[in-house]
Protein backbone atom coordinates (compact mmCIF):
# COMPACT_ATOMS: atom_id res chain seq x y z
CA UNK A 1 0.00 0.00 0.00
CA UNK A 2 1.07 3.55 -0.68
CA UNK A 3 1.62 5.58 2.42
CA UNK A 4 0.75 9.30 2.31
CA UNK A 5 3.68 11.60 2.82
CA UNK A 6 3.64 13.49 6.13
CA UNK A 7 4.45 16.74 4.34
CA UNK A 8 1.34 16.43 2.16
CA UNK A 9 -0.81 15.65 5.17
CA UNK A 10 0.46 18.76 6.92
CA UNK A 11 -0.44 20.84 3.86
CA UNK A 12 -3.97 19.44 3.80
CA UNK A 13 -4.43 20.15 7.50
CA UNK A 14 -3.14 23.70 7.08
CA UNK A 15 -5.60 24.35 4.26
CA UNK A 16 -8.46 22.96 6.33
CA UNK A 17 -7.54 25.28 9.21
CA UNK A 18 -7.29 28.41 7.04
CA UNK A 19 -10.38 27.74 4.88
CA UNK A 20 -13.25 30.13 5.65
CA UNK A 21 -16.02 28.54 7.64
CA UNK A 22 -19.64 29.45 7.25
CA UNK A 23 -22.76 28.65 5.27
CA UNK A 24 -22.45 27.97 1.56
CA UNK A 25 -25.00 30.72 0.89
CA UNK A 26 -24.48 33.67 3.26
CA UNK A 27 -27.81 34.66 4.86
CA UNK A 28 -26.78 38.30 4.44
CA UNK A 29 -27.51 37.97 0.71
CA UNK A 30 -31.22 37.95 1.44
CA UNK A 31 -31.00 41.35 3.10
CA UNK A 32 -30.26 42.85 -0.32
CA UNK A 33 -33.48 44.07 -1.91
CA UNK A 34 -32.46 43.33 -5.50
CA UNK A 35 -31.51 39.76 -4.60
CA UNK A 36 -34.54 39.16 -2.41
CA UNK A 37 -36.95 40.37 -5.10
CA UNK A 38 -34.95 39.13 -8.06
CA UNK A 39 -35.06 35.46 -7.13
CA UNK A 40 -38.88 35.13 -7.17
CA UNK A 41 -38.89 37.29 -10.30
CA UNK A 42 -36.52 34.86 -12.03
CA UNK A 43 -38.54 31.92 -10.73
CA UNK A 44 -41.74 33.32 -12.22
CA UNK A 45 -40.12 34.35 -15.51
CA UNK A 46 -38.40 31.06 -16.28
CA UNK A 47 -41.38 29.00 -15.08
CA UNK A 48 -43.56 30.93 -17.52
CA UNK A 49 -41.15 30.35 -20.40
CA UNK A 50 -40.98 26.61 -19.71
CA UNK A 51 -44.75 26.36 -19.40
CA UNK A 52 -45.31 28.18 -22.70
CA UNK A 53 -42.91 26.09 -24.74
CA UNK A 54 -44.04 22.73 -23.41
CA UNK A 55 -47.72 23.68 -23.80
CA UNK A 56 -47.20 24.68 -27.43
CA UNK A 57 -45.40 21.40 -28.10
CA UNK A 58 -48.17 19.33 -26.55
CA UNK A 59 -51.02 21.25 -28.13
CA UNK A 60 -49.63 21.73 -31.63
CA UNK A 61 -47.78 18.46 -32.09
CA UNK A 62 -50.05 16.05 -30.27
CA UNK A 63 -53.33 17.94 -30.41
CA UNK A 64 -53.25 19.17 -34.00
CA UNK A 65 -50.88 16.54 -35.33
CA UNK A 66 -48.28 19.02 -36.59
CA UNK A 67 -44.87 17.58 -37.39
CA UNK A 68 -41.92 18.47 -35.11
CA UNK A 69 -40.42 20.45 -37.99
CA UNK A 70 -43.56 22.54 -38.41
CA UNK A 71 -43.75 23.27 -34.68
CA UNK A 72 -40.07 24.24 -34.67
CA UNK A 73 -40.43 26.56 -37.65
CA UNK A 74 -43.39 28.34 -36.06
CA UNK A 75 -41.43 28.59 -32.82
CA UNK A 76 -38.63 30.46 -34.59
CA UNK A 77 -40.74 33.61 -34.23
CA UNK A 78 -39.80 33.71 -30.52
CA UNK A 79 -35.98 33.81 -30.95
CA UNK A 80 -36.45 36.18 -33.88
CA UNK A 81 -38.08 38.62 -31.46
CA UNK A 82 -35.25 38.12 -28.96
CA UNK A 83 -32.70 38.98 -31.65
CA UNK A 84 -34.48 42.26 -32.39
CA UNK A 85 -34.23 43.67 -28.85
CA UNK A 86 -31.35 41.88 -27.09
CA UNK A 87 -28.64 44.12 -28.58
CA UNK A 88 -30.50 47.23 -27.46
CA UNK A 89 -30.65 45.83 -23.93
CA UNK A 90 -26.93 45.02 -23.99
CA UNK A 91 -26.17 48.64 -24.95
CA UNK A 92 -28.68 50.44 -22.72
CA UNK A 93 -29.39 47.96 -19.98
CA UNK A 94 -27.06 49.29 -17.29
CA UNK A 95 -28.79 52.64 -17.39
CA UNK A 96 -32.39 51.41 -17.53
CA UNK A 97 -32.34 47.98 -15.88
CA UNK A 98 -35.60 48.26 -13.96
CA UNK A 99 -37.51 49.79 -16.87
CA UNK A 100 -36.30 47.20 -19.37
CA UNK A 101 -37.09 44.20 -17.18
CA UNK A 102 -40.51 45.65 -16.37
CA UNK A 103 -41.28 46.45 -20.01
CA UNK A 104 -40.03 43.07 -21.22
CA UNK A 105 -42.06 41.02 -18.77
CA UNK A 106 -45.15 43.13 -19.51
CA UNK A 107 -44.79 42.48 -23.25
CA UNK A 108 -44.35 38.76 -22.54
CA UNK A 109 -47.53 38.83 -20.45
CA UNK A 110 -49.46 40.39 -23.33
CA UNK A 111 -48.01 37.99 -25.90
CA UNK A 112 -48.80 34.88 -23.88
CA UNK A 113 -52.30 36.11 -23.05
CA UNK A 114 -52.85 36.70 -26.76
CA UNK A 115 -51.75 33.12 -27.48
CA UNK A 116 -54.17 31.80 -24.85
CA UNK A 117 -57.08 33.77 -26.32
CA UNK A 118 -56.17 32.69 -29.84
CA UNK A 119 -56.07 29.02 -28.83
CA UNK A 120 -59.43 29.34 -27.07
CA UNK A 121 -61.03 31.03 -30.06
CA UNK A 122 -59.52 29.03 -32.94
CA UNK A 123 -59.53 25.53 -31.47
CA UNK A 124 -58.64 22.99 -34.13
CA UNK A 125 -58.58 25.77 -36.70
CA UNK A 126 -55.33 27.07 -35.21
CA UNK A 127 -52.87 27.93 -38.01
CA UNK A 128 -49.17 28.93 -38.01
CA UNK A 129 -49.51 32.53 -39.20
CA UNK A 130 -51.83 33.75 -36.42
CA UNK A 131 -49.53 32.19 -33.80
CA UNK A 132 -46.28 33.70 -35.08
CA UNK A 133 -46.96 37.38 -34.16
CA UNK A 134 -47.73 36.50 -30.56
CA UNK A 135 -44.58 34.38 -30.30
CA UNK A 136 -42.62 37.23 -31.85
CA UNK A 137 -44.02 39.61 -29.22
CA UNK A 138 -42.94 37.20 -26.45
CA UNK A 139 -39.47 37.15 -27.95
CA UNK A 140 -39.33 40.95 -28.07
CA UNK A 141 -40.14 41.07 -24.37
CA UNK A 142 -37.64 38.37 -23.51
CA UNK A 143 -34.91 40.24 -25.38
CA UNK A 144 -35.65 43.33 -23.30
CA UNK A 145 -35.64 41.57 -19.93
CA UNK A 146 -33.28 38.64 -20.00
CA UNK A 147 -29.86 40.11 -20.96
CA UNK A 148 -29.82 42.43 -17.96
CA UNK A 149 -31.76 40.33 -15.45
CA UNK A 150 -28.85 38.52 -13.77
CA UNK A 151 -26.90 41.76 -13.35
CA UNK A 152 -29.94 43.46 -11.84
CA UNK A 153 -30.56 40.63 -9.37
CA UNK A 154 -27.00 40.61 -8.00
CA UNK A 155 -26.42 44.36 -8.33
CA UNK A 156 -26.46 44.98 -4.55
CA UNK A 157 -24.42 41.88 -3.67
CA UNK A 158 -20.89 42.47 -2.31
CA UNK A 159 -18.06 41.27 -4.53
CA UNK A 160 -16.95 38.56 -2.11
CA UNK A 161 -20.46 37.01 -2.23
CA UNK A 162 -20.99 37.32 -6.00
CA UNK A 163 -20.11 33.69 -6.65
CA UNK A 164 -22.62 32.37 -4.13
CA UNK A 165 -25.30 34.76 -5.40
CA UNK A 166 -24.71 33.70 -9.00
CA UNK A 167 -24.96 30.04 -8.02
CA UNK A 168 -28.25 30.60 -6.23
CA UNK A 169 -29.62 32.54 -9.20
CA UNK A 170 -28.69 29.75 -11.63
CA UNK A 171 -30.23 27.13 -9.33
CA UNK A 172 -33.47 29.11 -9.16
CA UNK A 173 -33.69 29.29 -12.96
CA UNK A 174 -33.25 25.51 -13.20
CA UNK A 175 -35.90 24.95 -10.53
CA UNK A 176 -38.22 27.34 -12.37
CA UNK A 177 -38.05 25.25 -15.52
CA UNK A 178 -39.06 22.13 -13.60
CA UNK A 179 -41.93 23.91 -11.84
CA UNK A 180 -43.14 25.47 -15.09
CA UNK A 181 -43.33 22.13 -16.88
CA UNK A 182 -45.02 20.53 -13.87
CA UNK A 183 -47.65 23.28 -13.59
CA UNK A 184 -48.34 23.20 -17.32
CA UNK A 185 -48.72 19.42 -17.20
CA UNK A 186 -51.20 19.59 -14.34
CA UNK A 187 -53.28 22.22 -16.13
CA UNK A 188 -53.03 20.59 -19.55
CA UNK A 189 -53.57 16.93 -18.75
CA UNK A 190 -55.62 17.50 -15.61
CA UNK A 191 -58.40 19.26 -17.51
CA UNK A 192 -61.22 17.30 -19.09
CA UNK A 193 -60.21 18.52 -22.54
CA UNK A 194 -56.63 17.39 -22.07
CA UNK A 195 -57.42 13.93 -20.78
CA UNK A 196 -56.31 12.21 -23.97
CA UNK A 197 -52.83 10.76 -23.66
CA UNK A 198 -50.41 12.50 -26.03
CA UNK A 199 -48.90 9.24 -27.15
CA UNK A 200 -52.10 7.52 -28.22
CA UNK A 201 -51.98 9.04 -31.71
CA UNK A 202 -55.57 10.20 -31.53
CA UNK A 203 -54.73 13.75 -32.55
CA UNK A 204 -58.14 15.00 -31.43
CA UNK A 205 -59.07 18.58 -30.75
CA UNK A 206 -59.37 17.75 -27.06
CA UNK A 207 -55.68 18.49 -26.47
CA UNK A 208 -55.97 21.87 -28.20
CA UNK A 209 -58.81 22.80 -25.87
CA UNK A 210 -56.46 22.38 -22.91
CA UNK A 211 -53.96 24.91 -24.26
CA UNK A 212 -55.60 28.15 -23.04
CA UNK A 213 -55.45 27.22 -19.36
CA UNK A 214 -51.80 26.20 -19.45
CA UNK A 215 -50.86 29.30 -21.48
CA UNK A 216 -52.78 31.46 -19.02
CA UNK A 217 -50.49 30.13 -16.29
CA UNK A 218 -47.53 31.38 -18.32
CA UNK A 219 -49.14 34.80 -18.72
CA UNK A 220 -49.81 34.97 -14.97
CA UNK A 221 -46.20 34.04 -14.21
CA UNK A 222 -44.94 36.82 -16.47
CA UNK A 223 -47.34 39.26 -14.81
CA UNK A 224 -45.89 38.37 -11.40
CA UNK A 225 -42.40 39.01 -12.77
CA UNK A 226 -43.52 42.39 -14.10
CA UNK A 227 -44.88 43.39 -10.68
CA UNK A 228 -41.66 42.35 -8.92
CA UNK A 229 -39.50 44.25 -11.39
CA UNK A 230 -40.25 47.54 -9.59
CA UNK A 231 -38.01 46.32 -6.74
CA UNK A 232 -34.94 45.98 -8.96
CA UNK A 233 -32.29 48.71 -9.12
CA UNK A 234 -33.04 51.44 -11.64
CA UNK A 235 -29.43 52.12 -12.68
CA UNK A 236 -26.61 49.55 -12.65
CA UNK A 237 -23.80 51.86 -13.70
CA UNK A 238 -20.99 51.88 -11.10
CA UNK A 239 -20.43 55.18 -9.37
CA UNK A 240 -17.14 56.92 -10.04
CA UNK A 241 -14.62 56.89 -7.16
CA UNK A 242 -15.61 59.45 -4.56
CA UNK A 243 -19.06 60.01 -6.09
CA UNK A 244 -22.39 58.85 -4.65
CA UNK A 245 -24.33 56.11 -6.37
CA UNK A 246 -26.59 57.08 -9.26
CA UNK A 247 -30.07 58.26 -8.23
CA UNK A 248 -32.55 55.41 -7.98
CA UNK A 249 -29.85 52.75 -7.97
CA UNK A 250 -31.38 51.14 -4.91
Amino acid sequence: MLRPRPRRLRGVRAQARTAPRGPLVPPSLFRRRSFRAGLPLALALFAGVAACFITLTWGLQFGLGWSPMKVALVGLAWPAGVACTAQFTHRRGLRRARALVGAGTTVMTAGTAGLALLAAHAGRGLAPWPIAPWLFACGLGMGLALPILANAVIADVPEHSAGAASGVFNSVTQLAGVLGVAAAGILFFGSASGAAHPGDGAGTGADVGAMPGALAFGAAAFAVAAVLSVLLPRDLRPAAPGEPAAPGAG
